[in-house]
């Protein structure tokens, strides 16, 4: 009887111990899975919301280019690129161009406002809430467009900018920034709260030299909704916005759940998570908590297991164990997923750099070397001795624009899905062609282009047009980078299953470190002799796109002896087969 007393208490014992034990296991369970369902969210909304701020300042990037371009922009012109980058970004409210206007200018400008604007146009400011008249100041920044125009008509003309001294836009205070966004402000067009992301805009050989200000107009409610649209109806968080400038925490959102709050609770660390969110000149934190009566829910469910915990408690641990394992996994492919993104944005903004640079540069100077000659020989006329001189300069720089315009277009159409006219191609007859189109330019400079043809039966499946492009660019180049009196052989060679086509120059050669990179758009030589020879980056690319369009490969190596050789590798038609299904 007292084995059986012992025993029973030992049992009750244990299961004493057992109980206090999955209690504690199941308790720590179900705070640990809040918590991680935390941030996750957490982390998902203020990725979110990061990505809406980024997209404004993409949309000052382009406003910026399209300046660099244009800095006399019209009406339409300026309305026309603001709709359509509104069109992709539905949750701004406004795009503004501000030009800088002196005072001595103020007449004109509001004369020709009126005219060209609405007929009531003048700069004015809000003073206590009343909209007057600006007074004469040294300088405006006064709203010129603002689009869309229909809904955004009130604020034209304002010369206010909350978040600068007094309000008012001076050359002294501008001058001092780049980028920047202003506090949570009232706005003019609907009387709600938002922040309006301002860039200077300067012209692009004279940073000093400020033509005005570009600005995105964001309405908080409506970009902070529709990033936590998802979650804004759920009791789980409670979500608290705040602006870490201001003073108090003086909070700029807040969701449902937590409603009418109107400062950040204290909670134990815990139970909460916090980020922040970057914008020009300004932080945002968000926090996130977790409600305690949502932990005292989920522990009070616990009990149900805690009966039986000691016949599932290997099961639960087994359970929790493979549960942490997901999550982990599960937010690792998460931030796989946002490494991929990132490094996909960084290209694209590298891209649109690179398309910046073409558009300010490689453009823009021939453009001016024409507008420039031909200034003179309007001044000098044609009986002029530089008159030869200066139309060969002006054809010159038509010819390098051409040829960057027509490598744009081509790389547009190839990337866009180009349709190619494939036929049983002889390759000597493309061969034959290329050497005749750049035939000319080898005799002008003595260099010596020798021909070995492929047998006359070699074909290839090919757009005869397009394998005489990528021929044309290579001898073209091999022809530009080759001193004067060269050699330059192009030739092919049968393979079992392909043939392989060599253009072999004596010319400047290609540095080790440069070879990895000679196919990449843009891409240039960054020597001194290399850069001495005109070119647009763009042709290598091509040849690339067009071989590999026809499922072949394209390399380039140095010869021992000096200059390069490139070769383009095409597969030959396969033998015993219906060539036409293959064509078709």
């Amino acid at each position: 009887m007292n084995k059986k007393r012992i025993t029973l208490a030992i049992v009750f014992g244990l299961g004493i111990i057992i109980t206090v034990i999955a209690t504690r296991t199941l308790y720590q369970f179900a705070t640990t899975q809040l918590v991680i369902e935390l941030e996750r969210d957490a982390d998902a909304l203020t990725h979110i919301l990061q990505a809406r701020i980024d997209a404004a300042l993409e949309v000052q990037y382009s406003l910026k280019a399209l300046f660099a371009v244009q800095q006399n922009i019209t009406a339409d012109s300026f309305n026309h690129f603001a709709m359509t980058l509104l069109s992709h970004n539905s949750d701004f409210q406004a795009i503004s161009w501000r030009p800088r206007v002196a005072q001595t200018d103020r007449p004109q400008f509001e004369a020709q406002a009126k005219q060209t604007l609405a007929p009531d146009y003048q700069i004015y400011e809000n003073v206590n809430g009343q909209r007057v008249r600006a007074p004469d100041r040294d300088v405006y920044y006064p709203v010129m467009f603002n689009e869309p125009t229909a809904v955004n008509s009130s604020a034209l003309g304002l010369n206010t900018i909350q978040g600068l001294p007094d309000s008012v836009p001076t050359d002294e205070v501008v001058t001092k920034l780049q980028i920047f966004t202003t506090p949570p402000i009232q706005l003019v067009q609907t009387g709600k709260v938002g922040m309006v992301v301002y860039q200077v805009i300067a012209t692009p050989d004279d940073p000093q030299r400020i033509l005005g200000l570009t600005s995105v107009v964001l309405q908080a409610t409506t970009l902070i909704e529709t990033a936590f649209a998802k979650y804004d109806d759920t009791q789980a968080f409670s979500i608290y916005l705040y602006d870490s400038a201001l003073p108090n925490q003086k909070l700029l959102y807040l969701n449902k759940a937590v409603q009418p709050a109107t400062e950040v609770p204290a909670v134990d660390a815990g139970n909460r998570y916090q980020t922040s969110l970057e914008l020009p000149n300004r932080v945002w934190t968000i926090e996130f908590h977790i409600s305690p009566d949502l932990i005292d829910q989920r522990r009070s469910r616990s009990w149900i297991f805690v009966i039986s915990s000691g016949l599932i408690l290997t099961a639960m641990l087994t359970y929790h164990l493979y549960y942490q394992q997901r999550q982990a996994g599960a937010l690792e492919r998460r931030a796989e997923a946002i490494r991929s993104q990132h490094a996909q944005i960084q290209r694209l903004d590298q891209m649109k750099d690179d398309m910046i640079r073409v558009v300010s540069h490689d453009l823009r100077n021939p453009l001016a070397n024409i507008m420039g000659y031909s200034a003179l020989l309007q001044e000098l006329g044609p009986d002029s001795i530089d008159f030869p001189h200066m139309v060969a300069q002006i054809l010159a720089s038509g010819e390098h624009m051409l040829a960057l315009i027509n490598d744009l277009l081509d790389i547009q159409q190839i990337e866009s899905g180009m349709t190619f006219k494939l036929t049983l191609t002889p390759l000597a007859d493309v061969m034959r062609e290329s050497v005749n189109n750049n035939d000319l330019s080898a005799s002008q400079r003595r260099i010596n282009l020798i021909l070995q043809l492929p047998p006359d039966e070699l074909t290839v499946i090919a757009d005869a047009a397009r394998l005489v492009q990528v021929f044309d660019n290579l001898l073209s180049n091999a022809i530009k980078y080759t001193p004067v009196g060269g050699r330059i052989e192009f030739s092919a060679v049968r393979g079992e299953a392909q043939v392989t086509i060599f253009v072999t120059d004596t010319g400047l050669g290609i540095p080790n470190d440069a070879l990895a990179h000679l196919f990449e758009k843009f891409y240039r030589v960054q020597s001194q002799a290399h850069l001495a020879v005109e070119g647009t980056g763009l042709g290598l690319s091509i040849v690339k796109m067009l071989v590999e369009k026809h499922h072949g490969q394209v390399g380039v190596r140095n010869n021992p002896t000096g200059g390069s050789t490139f070769y383009v590798t095409l597969p030959l038609p396969p033998q015993g087969r219906d060539i036409w299904n293959i064509l078709t």
